[in-house]
């Protein structure tokens, strides 16, 4: 389900989808400042925003913090770090995301 988090789904959805975003859309950035788009934000403004709400997810309902940007720009170090962080937040792993611009 896609409404960007803004209404926290993460306590209300788990009868409705399987999965949720967390947050707006990613960018290939590391730090929201250095994203092409005022409204991308970077893998670690985004890693921020999951703090808590790992207790909301789990077998058949999940956190979505949006599509990996690995293979996209990154540096090759800042790609794997981002791999194994959503790996760490057992993200669903989309190539791209649905809801997106």
């Amino acid at each position: 389900m896609c409404e960007w988090g803004t209404h926290d789904p993460w306590t209300w959805a788990e009868g409705v989808a399987h999965l949720w975003r967390t947050t707006g859309d990613i960018g290939i950035c590391w730090e929201k400042a250095a994203c092409k788009q005022e409204w991308e934000l970077g893998v670690m403004n985004i890693l921020d925003l999951q703090v808590g709400l790992e207790r909301h997810a789990g077998p058949g309902h999940w956190n979505d913090p949006d599509m990996l940007q690995v293979g996209n720009g990154l540096t090759e170090s800042e790609d794997r770090a981002h791999f194994t962080m959503w790996a760490m937040l057992a993200a669903p792993s989309w190539p791209a995301t649905t809801c997106g611009r």
